[in-house]
């Protein structure tokens, strides 16, 4: 069972939109906070991200650093996070994790209880042989180097979805199925950043490149005799010698 129940990151009262002014300050927090490279983000603009996310979830900012992570392209509450968020909540009275072993004492898995302050409760279980039939258990991945944290993750998430769907927002599918997101979970239950998306926002476009001019574009705006002198006096045969044709013509050269 795990308690007593303490507020974990509690956030004063705020309106369901942020105000430009609170937008702000939230910006310049997050662009002294990457460029202090004190945390593993990446800018200033996935550090709002993350206080934007956070004030949704009465999370404090710097706490949230911790628990709140860029995964293929969506900030997510990492199962770690999500367990916080559950044992601090003043509507959940209780949770309960139970180890499951078999006769000879071998670990079977983890079942899960939550209990609502309103008597409300789902319990949720997870075994290795569910995960043997799902076809998780394979070499080198967590189920192999800490199975019984794996199973208590999954057991976690499945009794959210039930008894606080409402609070975690049903935010719970990387304890659930984090190999769909391509990242695995530490045996803390943080997320591993596997074969994950994660997406920079600093990062430069990638160059576009530029759209070919057929040959009667060229010859509304240019004489024959400028585009054959600007392609050596050749007649173009290619997207490439019109491209580079225009891109003459246009700055002038001959």
């Amino acid at each position: 069972m795990i308690g007593p129940k303490r507020a974990l990151v509690p956030t004063p009262a705020h309106p369901s939109l942020p105000t430009l002014a609170e937008i702000s300050v939230l910006k310049a927090m997050g662009d002294a906070i990457a460029a202090s490279h004190m945390f593993n983000i990446a800018n200033g603009a996935v550090a709002l991200g993350i206080f934007l996310k956070a004030r949704e979830l009465d999370l404090q900012p710097i706490a949230a650093l911790d628990l709140i992570q860029l995964v293929q392209g969506h900030l997510s509450l990492s199962p770690r996070g999500q367990m916080a968020m559950l044992i601090a909540h003043p509507l959940i009275d209780k949770i309960e994790l139970t180890r499951l072993v078999d006769k000879a004492g071998g670990f079977v898995g983890y079942s899960c209880r939550i209990v609502r302050t309103s008597g409300f409760e789902h319990t949720a279980t997870f075994t290795m042989a569910m995960a043997q039939q799902a076809g998780l258990i394979k070499s080198g991945s967590g189920w192999a180097s800490y199975p019984e944290n794996m199973c208590l993750w999954r057991s976690v998430g499945f009794a959210a979805d039930v008894a606080a769907s409402d609070i975690t927002s049903g935010a719970t599918a990387l304890m659930k199925m984090p190999e769909q997101f391509g990242v695995t979970l530490s045996e803390g239950g943080d997320i591993i950043e596997g074969n994950a998306t994660v997406i920079d926002f600093g990062a430069p476009a990638a160059p576009v490149p530029p759209t070919a001019p057929t040959i009667e574009e060229l010859m509304e705006r240019f004489s024959p005799e400028q585009i054959l002198a600007a392609n050596g006096g050749r007649v173009p045969s290619d997207e490439a010698e019109l491209v580079a044709i225009a891109e003459k013509l246009a700055g002038g050269g001959q």
